[in-house]
């Protein structure tokens, strides 16, 4: 799939990245597009996600494991308010400029789920410009200031610094107001997935830096025992006893696929849903291939069953056929 990958403008009716709700902004009358103005250049990215949920309001995005430019900006055309761009169960490192550029022009924000907690693999998506990193696995109270420690400029961390990224406009931002707002405008969320984690999950929480806490559902359950492939009461109960020890300190999300899973969580504390982008798509285009073979009529098609008729009466002289 080709990587290379244009932004649209800013989507009617959407915000852009770079275009702050409420901003002194103005069209282009020579080229349609927006113009932002001057002072916008010295501002870090403003993190549209990070603002629905500090208000306690649902959130929903889907995550993305086909590194596509283009699903991203549908993502975003469709009205989620951010997309996961999964580079642990997906290809998203293979075209991440690509895809971060693509969340920008829609105005959705972006999460990047990285594979491992490397400081060599954190730190990059922060450099582009990503909205936030998700982690998996994330066990201890320890693991949880290791990764503040590397994600968060000073006084939360120690994020190396570098003020000629994309995260800080290749330099335009201010380098003191850039270090000052990264730290509020770049989530870090963290999954907890397994029972040491479900156990330690509030003392997570109230790690300072951690701005986010995630529940992986599959995994919680397979380290309890209980079957992976769809979420059984045992594990819903676990899943309702961390949501009641987390929310109070921190959003707290979780995977959903369905309506009545919504509302479920949401009654709980959380606020931040993952859905499937695999799915839909999948279910989409099954039920097209369904609906278009379902305008040919059943069995063999009549001209189809003519030419075998002929070609059995042309190799029998006309008379009844013999078997060989």
């Amino acid at each position: 799939m080709n990587s290379r990958h244009t932004p649209s403008a800013s989507l009617p009716g959407r915000k852009s990245a770079d275009e702050p709700r409420g901003s002194g902004g103005q069209r282009d009358r020579n080229g349609g597009g927006f113009v932002a103005a001057r002072a916008d250049l010295h501002a870090v990215r403003v993190n549209h996600l990070r603002g629905k949920l500090e208000q306690g309001l649902a959130a929903f995005g889907p995550n993305l494991q086909i590194p596509s430019p283009d699903l991203v900006e549908i993502i975003g055309m469709a009205g989620f308010d951010f997309v996961m761009l999964d580079g642990e169960h997906g290809a998203a490192f293979s075209a991440l400029p690509s895809l971060l550029l693509a969340a920008d022009a829609a105005g959705v924000t972006s999460l990047v789920r990285v594979p491992s907690h490397e400081r060599s693999v954190l730190l990059p998506p922060l450099e582009l410009g990503a909205g936030g990193l998700q982690v998996p696995f994330v066990n201890t109270v320890e693991q949880a200031r290791a990764l503040v420690r590397e994600t968060k400029y000073p006084p939360l961390g120690e994020r190396g610094v570098s003020v000629v990224t994309r995260a800080a406009r290749f330099g335009f931002a201010d380098r003191r107001r850039y270090l000052r707002d990264a730290n509020r405008e770049t989530l870090l969320a963290v999954q907890i997935e397994s029972r040491e984690a479900a156990e330690n999950a509030a003392a997570i929480a109230a790690v300072p830096g951690i701005d986010l806490i995630f529940i992986g559902p599959a995994d919680l359950a397979q380290s309890y025992g209980h079957p992976a492939e769809e979420i059984t009461p045992p594990t819903v109960r676990i899943i309702e006893k961390i949501i009641r020890a987390v929310a109070p300190l921190k959003p707290v999300g979780v995977s959903v696929f369905r309506r009545q899973e919504v509302a479920r969580w949401h009654r709980l504390g959380a606020r931040y849903f993952l859905t499937s982008s695999a799915g839909p798509l999948r279910e989409a285009f099954r039920g097209t291939c369904a609906a278009l073979h379902a305008g040919v009529p059943a069995g063999r098609p009549a001209a189809t069953r003519r030419r075998a008729a002929g070609a059995v009466s042309s190799g029998n002289g006309g008379g009844a056929s013999h078997p060989r």
